[in-house]
């Protein structure tokens, strides 16, 4: 089965960020969360999964996290930590290996600067998609070249 879009839904917060969950998701989906934190470290929900976390020069943190959606989901997903939670998103998709939803390792960069260079990403396995996701607190950070913005929020998330 091919990787699909599903849905996506942002939220602003405060020490917490309370998304809800992406439209019409259905067992097997895979959901990937981004938070966006000025300090702190963020703790997801039960049964996500963290796959990285990011920090800038100014202390700013992005931090990414995964589930396989099982039969019975909640309406939305509560995110914690970090003094101030500046906003967060969950983007929903179909078709993603619940057992491998990440085919390499994260490839990462941070940067202050107002231009993001995007590194090169090398996938495993025919079909996988290149999943980009970028933090901003300022909102500067824009959608790479080749890729589709999906659930974007004030804080710049794409992929």
């Amino acid at each position: 089965m091919a990787i699909t879009y599903r849905a996506g839904n942002t939220a602003a917060g405060a020490a917490s960020c309370v998304i809800t969950k992406p439209a019409g998701t259905a067992a097997s989906d895979v959901m990937f969360a981004a938070i966006v934190t000025d300090t702190g470290l963020v703790t997801p929900p039960a049964g996500w999964t963290t796959s990285t976390t990011l920090t800038n020069g100014a202390g700013n943190r992005l931090s990414i996290f995964y589930l396989a959606a099982g039969g019975s989901e909640p309406a939305n997903y509560t995110f914690s930590g970090g003094s101030t939670i500046t906003q967060g998103n969950i983007d929903g998709f179909i078709g993603v290996d619940n057992a491998t939803p990440l085919d390499t390792a994260n490839t990462s960069s941070t940067s202050t600067a107002a231009t993001v260079t995007w590194p090169d990403i090398t996938t495993v396995t025919n079909g996988a998609w290149h999943f980009a996701i970028s933090g901003d607190p300022g909102g500067a950070v824009g959608t790479p070249a080749g890729y589709t913005a999906r659930t974007v929020s004030g804080s710049g998330y794409a992929e």
